[in-house]
């Protein structure tokens, strides 16, 4: 089942890799983490449901649940990733990156370490009476964990819906413009050329001007070249 997990896990990333300059990393994140905590709490309903029975249903229930949150879960996960690397400043890329991706594990090891003996050892007292005698009891009650799990996407939405930009089609040179810093440089919207100039349509305009500009001066020296051809062939002959 390992196995199966893991493969699901990977065609996700896949996924993610393939539609994540198509639709956004503002946009895969937004709709991903309110999902996750979708599926976490159908998740922790469920195993409160249906866990310790023999209902095969409702426990393929949970095993789909939990599927369809890992693939979920790496749509977040690959443009998280990207987001980190591309919002740091060429001079300071490789120690961000090792910085925010330092922060993203640590971060997760703090939850996902202790969950083991979290959901094996987590119990909720009760209070039965037996026998006109009131005693305390504790439940098993593991599937609460999913919702500390779907509390912590709905903070991490919050933050993502009003702080994080998005950065799809933007050239690196200029996403400093999202965090109001200045853009030195400016990529043409061909990607071939850059410049200091604000407006990019001025500058590619520039652009075909100058080669129509070329071309007549290049259609001249053809002219003349074919032009003396046919003179050295008339005194030739």
């Amino acid at each position: 089942m390992y196995g199966v997990w893991t493969t699901i896990g990977t065609l996700g990333v896949a996924l993610a890799i393939f539609i994540v300059d198509r639709v956004g990393r503002r946009i895969m994140l937004v709709i991903g983490y309110p999902l996750m905590a979708a599926l976490l709490l159908g998740e922790s309903l469920l195993q409160n449901r249906y866990l310790g029975t023999d209902d095969r249903g409702g426990l393929a229930a949970c095993l789909l649940f939990l599927l369809m949150f890992i693939i979920t879960y790496q749509c977040v996960d690959a443009p998280t990733i990207i987001w980190i690397a591309e919002i740091w400043p060429t001079a300071y890329r490789a120690k961000g990156i090792s910085l925010g991706l330092c922060s993203y594990f640590v971060a997760s090891l703090t939850y996902t370490a202790p969950s083991a003996l979290a959901f094996k050892n987590m119990f909720v007292p009760s209070f039965q009476a037996i026998s006109n005698v009131t005693v305390l009891k504790c439940a098993d009650s593991g599937w609460h964990m999913y919702l500390l799990y779907m509390g912590l996407c709905l903070v991490c939405f919050v933050i993502v819906y009003f702080f994080i930009q998005e950065t799809k089609d933007l050239p690196m040179e200029e996403l400093a413009a999202l965090f109001g810093d200045e853009v030195v440089v400016h990529i043409t919207k061909d990607g071939k050329a850059i410049t200091e100039d604000r407006d990019l349509d001025k500058v590619k305009e520039l652009q075909v001007e100058q080669v129509e500009t070329e071309n007549p001066m290049m259609n001249q020296s053809t002219g003349a070249h074919e032009t003396g051809s046919r003179h050295v062939e008339t005194v030739g002959a």
